[in-house]
């Protein structure tokens, strides 16, 4: 099992059997119950006044001090400028989430080494500090994999509203649902479908996910030659028949590990 545990619920939780979630609905109940009101939102919406609260988004550390694992990659350098750009943000006319996104994007979008994940962090960050969370689901890295199983299809969107997923997702606020997508993407990936075979839904599925991993890399000049196994140019075209479901697919690393390794060398190519 590939659930995150961390920052979870003390007592609460415990790390589930394979077969407990099954389903969409086990996954939301599983969220709700070990992630529930996520710390960081707590510890942003307590932040007053707006300067205070910017200040603090601009460090990219959490209430304990420590840098936030999503921004623990992005060059130092970068983040001094994005925090510079963050404190004099100006946000006191904002009445909605999408206008602190648009004004996010446009202070530090551009930053080299600053991606499309710390540009909605920081919104959602200062969202929470205003009371203004988001209104749709805004996807990005793990939440773009993890909204293109469940929908079956390519997203190319920046954010959709949150009638566009399943039922069972719309328990949960807009924020909650990209939180889903992230956190439980291998997880959405071996939801059985049809099949009653448990090890042949579990083949396909990998495979399919591998497939969406590829596909949203294989359109990005600055991660020619990424490879997720580590191997050359000629490895990475090899990709999409090494990674077809097989009774070999227990040696293949999860999509999850392949997301992080070509996305660490489509940074390093930037």
């Amino acid at each position: 099992m590939l659930v995150r545990m961390r920052h979870t619920r003390p007592g609460e939780c415990r790390e589930p059997a394979p077969d407990q979630l099954g389903s969409l609905r086990a996954i939301v109940e599983h969220y709700l119950r070990c992630y529930g009101e996520r710390e960081w939102v707590a510890f942003h919406r307590s932040q007053r006044p707006i300067q205070k609260a910017l200040e603090v988004v601009a460090s990219f550390k959490d209430d304990n001090g420590k840098t936030y694992s999503h921004q623990s990659l992005v060059p130092r350098d970068a983040k001094q400028i994005a925090g510079r750009r963050i404190r004099r943000l100006e946000l006191r006319d904002v009445t909605r989430f999408d206008e602190i996104f648009e004004r996010v994007e446009a202070a530090i979008g551009s930053i080299r080494g600053v991606g499309e994940l710390t540009v909605y962090d920081v919104a959602a960050r200062i969202g929470a500090s205003l009371g203004l969370m988001p209104d749709r689901v805004y996807l990005q890295s793990g939440a773009r994999v993890g909204a293109r199983i469940v929908l079956g299809r390519p997203i190319r969107e920046r954010s959709l509203p949150a009638d566009a997923f399943p039922t069972e997702l719309q328990r949960l606020a807009a924020w909650q649902i990209e939180d889903v997508l992230c956190i439980y993407k291998d997880e959405l990936a071996r939801i059985p479908e049809n099949d009653p075979s448990d090890q042949s839904r579990r083949l396909r599925a990998t495979g399919r996910a591998w497939q969406l991993v590829e596909d949203e890399f294989a359109d990005r000049p600055n991660c020619e030659g990424c490879d997720p196994r580590g191997r050359s140019d000629e490895g990475k075209r090899r990709l999409s028949r090494s990674m077809r479901p097989s009774s070999a697919a227990h040696a293949v690393p999860s999509p999850t590990s392949a997301w992080t390794r070509l996305s660490r060398c489509a940074r390093r190519r930037s």
